[in-house]
C-alpha cells in the first residue's frame, strides 16, 4: 500500500494538544494504525501528553525537535528517531529557524472486551494474567518505519 502525502490534505491545527502556534498533519490511519507527515513551524510546539493506551514514533526529515519526555529534554535532528513508550508523557518544540518536519506513527492498541476476557477467564485460568490492552502487532509498526525510512531516502 502507498501512502501519498501530498493526495492527504493538511488539517492545520492552532495549539495542537495545548501547545503554541500552528501544527500541519496529513494524516492516513486505519483501525490498527496512525501514520502522519506532520509540520512543527519555527517557534511552535506540541502540548504536553501522555500516551496512555498507545505509543509514538517520531522520525525527523528536517528540522530540529526538542523533546520534552517525562523529565528529560532530548534534541532531535534529521534522521533520528523519538520513542514515546505508552504511559509516557512528551511534548516537542522547533526551537530553531526552520519548519520541523517529521513522520510521526502511532500504532493503535486494542482494547479487549469485557466478554471477550471472561470467555478466556472461564476457559483458561492463565487468561486472567493476560493484560487488558495489548499491540495489535509490533512487526507491522517496524515493518512501516523500514517502508518510511526507505521511502525517504530514495526521495531525497
Amino acid at each position: 500500500m502507498v501512502i501519498d502525502f501530498s493526495k492527504i490534505p493538511a488539517a492545520n491545527i492552532d495549539g495542537f494538544k495545548g501547545g503554541k502556534g500552528l501544527f500541519v498533519c496529513r494524516a492516513f490511519g486505519d483501525d490498527t494504525c496512525k501514520i502522519m507527515k506532520n509540520i512543527l513551524p519555527a517557534g511552535a510546539s506540541t502540548g504536553l501528553h501522555t500516551h496512555e493506551t498507545n505509543c509514538e514514533v517520531i522520525y525527523v526529515l528536517s528540522g530540529v525537535a526538542t523533546c520534552h519526555y517525562d523529565d528529560v529534554v532530548e534534541t532531535v535532528g534529521p534522521g533520528q528517531v523519538h520513542y514515546c513508550p505508552k504511559g509516557h508523557a512528551h511534548y516537542m518544540a522547533n526551537d530553531g529557524t526552520e519548519d520541523l518536519v517529521f513522520f510521526a506513527i502511532v500504532p493503535e492498541l486494542r482494547q479487549k472486551s469485557a466478554k471477550t476476557l471472561k470467555k478466556r477467564q472461564r476457559s483458561n485460568k492463565k487468561a486472567a494474567k493476560e493484560a487488558t490492552f495489548s499491540f495489535h502487532d509490533a512487526k507491522n509498526v517496524a515493518s512501516i518505519l523500514c517502508v518510511v525510512f526507505y521511502s525517504h531516502y530514495l526521495c531525497t
